[in-house]
């Protein structure tokens, strides 16, 4: 038997603006390793 999945349909087209905070986030912030438990770790 075939399993299907609901897929939502949206276009999703976020502008530069959103892009910028996206990846100034990416850049600052780096999961860490504690107690067996990835924690947010900051750059900055």
């Amino acid at each position: 038997m075939k399993q299907s999945y609901l897929i939502p349909n949206f276009n999703f087209n976020p502008s530069e603006e959103v892009l910028a905070i996206i990846r100034q986030f990416a850049y600052t912030f780096r999961p860490m390793e504690v107690d067996g438990q990835y924690e947010p770790f900051s750059l900055n």
